[in-house]
Formats: structure tokens, sequence, C-alpha cells
């Protein structure tokens, strides 16, 4: 998911060879969740509004932190009552 610039755009990667990536990705996986449907989560409204509202705007170019990528309910694990 880019978190820098154009923020909460998705892409499946689906090599298994070792990739690098930038600093304005951020790569997302989750236990027991195809990436597929993953991707298309995060480009529901209800998470692109999270996304939206977590986004840092005063920054240029915006930005989402990871840390506040991992505070989306739908990143919340089971054990953290959501999900």
């Amino acid at each position: 998911m880019t978190r820098i610039g154009d923020v909460g755009t998705t892409n499946v990667v689906r090599s298994t060879r070792p990739i690098a990536y930038y600093v304005s990705l951020a790569l997302l996986k989750k236990k027991n969740m195809p990436a597929t449907f993953l991707s298309f989560g995060i480009q529901s409204p209800n998470i692109q509004k999270e996304i939206w509202r977590r986004t840092l705007h005063v920054a240029f170019p915006k930005k989402i932190n990871k840390i506040e990528i991992e505070k989306i309910p739908f990143f919340k694990t089971r054990t953290e009552g959501r999900l």
C-alpha cells in the first residue's frame, strides 16, 4: 500500500522472489487472509475513509505513518477486539 503521496493505493505482489520496496510503501501481510482480499478490503470506502482520516495532510507530500496504519480497525487482531 502506498503511504506517501498517493496514500492508500494497493497492489498485490505475487512474486516469491526477494524484492526491495521503497519507504513510501507499506508491505502488509495478514495471517489467514488472502492478499487479494486484503487489497480489496483496503480499497473499500470505509477503510479508505479511515486511511484518509489518519493521513497527515499538512505534510508535503501527504503521508500516513506506519503506526497509524496499525491502528485502523481492519488491521487489528482478534485479541484486540476487532476484525
